[in-house]
């Protein structure tokens, strides 16, 4: 909307204080809100392709104020925070590198010469003002439905479904990964480390374009160490258990459900979670390890979940720490320190973000 005199905006965009800001024969009109939460967003730290959380949401804030980000404000340093974050570097002469550092976070809060993005407008408005003070966002009033996705650009540990398993498929073509599931676990993650390292890639357990990039171009991909695929040829050579066996072991499980749960327990009058396994199984003739960390180690990996076979997360500590027996359906039993032997499903939120692999006995 064009007006014939000089006019004046008042930005509270993320600031506090107000913001006087000349237009030159432009007006422009704009909505403020104050944004969601406790501010936590500090000079000294570093945000970048692949964080998540409410400082990211907070820089998504003050860019989208400047008007360089025009995604949703979703928490998630995706493709579109990280071109905004390269724009507002180049405008204002930063380091240009995509990271939200000290500097450019610094600048963000502090600087008095912001300069808003105007490149569609063909001219540009500097802001004369005071200090920022994060207490109001400037938010556009109406949402843009071709930035849709952003938050879907990039997979990391705590999501599932079929992409997830297309990721997993090809980490297990080059023997960097094994049981696949469609779960984004502590296992997968480990996996895309791997090969982000192999690669020299950026080793965040994050998979974004350029991971993703690199994962598709089958020829440049160097294969994971060869313990690897030996440890996936010992599987596909495996004879199976016979189906009664299996089956005999799931429903010996099942008919211990409701049993209570005691801290080194090995027998129906009380289980820990290794305790209960080793019982089942040799109620079948079977002989299993102990504990968690032996039974993860000494079992067979496993590239489809099958029921009787052995699920592991990681709990109370890094690496296994508590497993139980797959039932089949997505479903499994264990003993646990709070429920005593019951049955729980791997798509729960709890577990599917614990969840590190299967193994098989």
């Amino acid at each position: 909307m064009k007006s014939k005199t000089t006019s004046t905006l008042i930005l509270s965009a993320m600031f506090g204080t107000a913001l006087s800001m000349s237009l030159a024969d432009t007006k422009v009109e704009a909505s403020t809100k104050p944004v969601y939460g406790d501010k936590t967003l500090q000079v000294n730290q570093i945000l970048q392709f692949g964080s998540k959380g409410s400082q990211v949401s907070e820089i998504q804030g003050y860019l989208r104020a400047f008007d360089y980000y025009k995604g949703r404000q979703d928490g998630i340093y995706g493709v579109l925070t990280k071109q905004a974050v390269v724009t507002y570097q180049k405008k204002h002469d930063l380091i240009v590198d995509g990271i939200a550092g000290p500097q450019t976070i610094g600048h963000l809060l502090h600087a008095s010469d912001v300069q808003i993005n105007l490149t569609d407008h063909n001219e540009g408005i500097t802001i004369k003002a005071k200090g920022n003070d994060p207490e109001k966002a400037l938010t556009n009033t109406h949402t843009s439905s071709s930035i849709k996705g952003e938050s879907k650009q990039i997979l990391s540990q705590g999501d599932r479904g079929e992409r997830v398993k297309k990721i997993q498929q090809l980490l297990a073509e080059f023997n960097y990964y094994e049981g696949i599931d469609g779960i984004y676990g502590a296992q997968t993650r480990a996996a895309v480390i791997l090969f982000q390292q192999t690669h020299g890639l950026q080793a965040d357990g994050v998979v974004g374009p350029e991971t993703k990039a690199a994962l598709t171009n089958k020829e440049k991909i160097v294969t994971a160490p060869e313990q690897k695929a030996t440890n996936i040829t010992s599987v596909q050579e495996t004879k199976e258990t016979a189906p009664k066996t299996k089956l005999a072991i799931t429903e010996t499980a099942s008919s211990l459900k409701g049993t209570p749960y005691i801290l080194g327990g090995t027998s129906p009058v009380g289980f820990d979670c290794s305790g209960f396994i080793q019982y089942v199984f040799k109620q079948h003739g079977k002989s299993t390890p102990r504990t968690t960390q032996d039974l993860y180690q000494k079992g067979q990996n496993v590239s489809q979940l099958k029921p009787g076979d052995i699920v592991f997360f990681t709990t109370y500590k890094s690496g296994p720490s508590h497993a139980g027996i797959y039932l089949g359906n997505r479903t499994f039993i264990h003993a646990g320190s709070s429920t005593g032997v019951t049955t729980a499903s791997l798509d729960q939120a709890y577990w599917s973000q614990r969840y590190i692999g299967a193994k098989r006995f």
